[in-house]
């Protein structure tokens, strides 16, 4: 995540966020067959992911509507 006292995301913070919500979108639609959202929030709330950093780091359409259809904001 980017550092709390920098407005900059470097690329290999980018390249993080983009992996975890991949992996987070991956885990609402396999694992939990789409019926543990509150964990997905929590861990999304948690990490500091939200939907617009999603965005800002490049994370495809089809895994930004899985975290919306889980809930994360």
């Amino acid at each position: 995540m980017p550092d709390k006292h920098s407005n900059k995301t470097t690329n290999e913070q980018r390249a993080w966020l983009s992996g975890y919500a991949v992996a987070l979108a991956e885990m609402h639609r396999r694992l939990t067959g789409g019926n543990d959202s509150t964990g997905v929030c929590e861990v999304a709330r948690l990490a500091g992911l939200t939907i617009k950093a999603a965005r800002e780091a490049g994370v495809d359409s089809f895994d930004i509507n899985e975290l919306v259809r889980a809930g994360v904001r």
